[in-house]
């Protein structure tokens, strides 16, 4: 299941702890342990938050209105933080941003 959210800049970090949430009942990973791909995707040229089961079954994005790879950086790592605080393992994208993929 693919869900879609957007997000406003006085709500960023509510909208990324919902996220978070959203895929709590993550499934078991290949080392037994739930687990999770955190990572930044675009989507029609907006970035989005992006939290994935590793099984694929259920994928939430978050729509940001941010553009400055810096603040997209924060907010991943807040995500992968607010996902560990419910005890999921985080699988990080580390793909780095380049300006072509942001649209201004």
């Amino acid at each position: 299941m693919r869900t879609l959210v957007s997000a406003y800049p006085e709500s960023v970090y509510t909208s990324v702890a919902k996220l978070a949430r959203s895929v709590i009942d993550a499934p078991a990973g290949p080392e037994g342990v739930p687990c999770v791909y955190a990572e930044i995707e675009h989507v029609d040229g907006r970035a989005a938050l992006v939290a994935r089961t590793c099984d694929e079954s259920q994928t939430t994005l978050l729509l940001l209105p941010e553009t400055d790879p810096q603040r997209l950086q924060a907010a991943l790592d807040y995500l992968t933080e607010r996902l560990t605080a419910i005890g999921l393992t985080v699988v990080k994208d580390e793909r780095e941003l380049e300006p072509q993929d942001l649209v201004h």
